[in-house]
């Protein structure tokens, strides 16, 4: 501020009187608030008045140094309203992608009900509109899964066996316990090669499952159906 021109000790002084304000609008509780932008406010506009009243009780100090420190103040004030700007707009911003993510649950979940009450048309609807609304999402892949097994229920080996395929084709291949379906696609490509007389086949998809998922349900239902 002194670079600029203005009386360095009339500065000082100017500070000095400033921090009495605030020292006395404390007292009086002015900037008591339950809200940070009425505390700013109330704060911003009580220091203007106060850095006014210097020119009744401090004559020697020019108008440009008064002025000067009601500007940093209102600088002061604008850089606070900025910040609270930013975290009520970075708030709103995470509101918007966790209601995102309660909203493809709930979808998702539409899909689940209608699998456990055997609706498999119903099913079938949900869980395609989910993987194209959302093909990138967690719970994509265990769409496609579920889309087979409602085909297969409904004894359309084809359709199903695209929907196991896409599982592994375009998804992680990880384990059940990690929230995957691989394990399961495989064995359950296993079981549409069953519903075809392709004996042999099935017999690869079950070991497969057994030899990359040991441990697994899905292991587990291979090597029952093996006879194991």
């Amino acid at each position: 501020m002194a670079s600029k021109g203005l009386p360095f000790r009339a500065f000082l002084i100017v500070v000095a009187w400033n921090l009495v304000g605030v020292a006395i609008g404390d007292w009086l509780n002015i900037f008591d608030s339950n809200s940070v932008a009425l505390t700013i406010l109330y704060f911003s506009s009580w220091m203007t008045l106060w850095s006014f009243t210097s020119l009744l009780v401090l004559p020697s100090l020019s108008h440009s140094t008064v002025f000067a420190a009601s500007q940093s103040i209102e600088g002061a004030y604008e850089l606070f309203k900025s910040i609270e700007n930013n975290t009520e707009s970075n708030f709103f911003k995470n509101r918007v992608k966790k209601t995102k993510m309660v909203n493809t649950r709930s979808k998702f979940n539409q899909g689940m009900t209608a699998v456990i009450q055997k609706n498999h048309h119903q099913a079938i609807l949900v869980f395609e509109n989910f993987t194209t609304r959302f093909p990138d999402n967690i719970d994509s892949d265990n769409a496609f899964y579920w889309i087979g097994r409602a085909y297969f229920e409904l004894n359309e080996w084809e359709k199903a066996e695209e929907s196991f395929r896409k599982v592994l084709t375009r998804y992680e291949h990880l384990p059940t316990s990690q929230g995957y379906k691989t394990s399961d696609s495989i064995y359950m490509l296993g079981k549409l090669q069953l519903q075809k007389n392709l004996e042999q086949r099935a017999i690869y998809y079950f070991e497969e499952v057994i030899k990359r998922f040991p441990g697994s349900a899905a292991a587990r239902n291979a090597e029952r159906d093996l006879g194991r």
